[in-house]
């Protein structure tokens, strides 16, 4: 992702707005696998994991599908391709108990989809009082963002 932040970027800044949307959609689409992978994650649902995988499954096979017809829609391609990607990191955060950092701006964008995740959340249960349920949704945000420092701390303790 750091590739099509930075042509973005460029493209953008060149005038080329189709080279520049091409990428855009690559980090949208991540984007949003990494909110649908977080929330998948974070769910109550039995074998989310497997569910997660699945849809990852489902959607590389589906590009491998075009491409062996003969379809090609590159938008669509991109767009799936790069909701597996999205979807991978919330799946591949551990491994047993070791955490797993794939990349620098790959695991900010993750993040990103993440926090977006989590205000999601907290905003859908906090339906009655705007004010209250922003106060509310900041507070528990912090709160689980801080929980998962300590937690990420005390692995990375416990393995030395």
């Amino acid at each position: 992702m750091s590739g099509n932040t930075t042509s973005t970027g460029l493209r953008s800044g060149q005038g080329d707005s189709h080279a520049a949307f091409l990428s855009a959609v690559a980090i949208v689409f991540f984007v949003a696998g990494s909110f649908l992978g977080n929330l998948l994650s974070q769910s109550r649902l039995r074998h989310s994991h497997r569910i997660m995988f699945g849809l990852i499954a489902s959607e590389i096979a589906t590009v491998a599908g075009f491409q062996s017809s003969g379809l090609r829609n590159v938008y669509l391609e991109i767009a799936l391709l790069c909701l597996a990607m999205g979807m991978t990191n919330p799946a591949l955060s551990k491994i047993g108990a070791e955490s797993v950092s794939l990349t620098f701006v790959t695991g900010t964008l993750s993040r990103i989809g993440g926090h977006l995740e989590m205000t999601f959340a907290l905003v859908k249960e906090q339906a009655v009082g705007a004010v209250l349920g922003s106060v509310a949704v900041a507070r528990d945000v912090t709160e689980r963002i801080e929980q998962q420092r300590i937690g990420a701390r005390r692995e990375r303790l416990e393995g030395l």
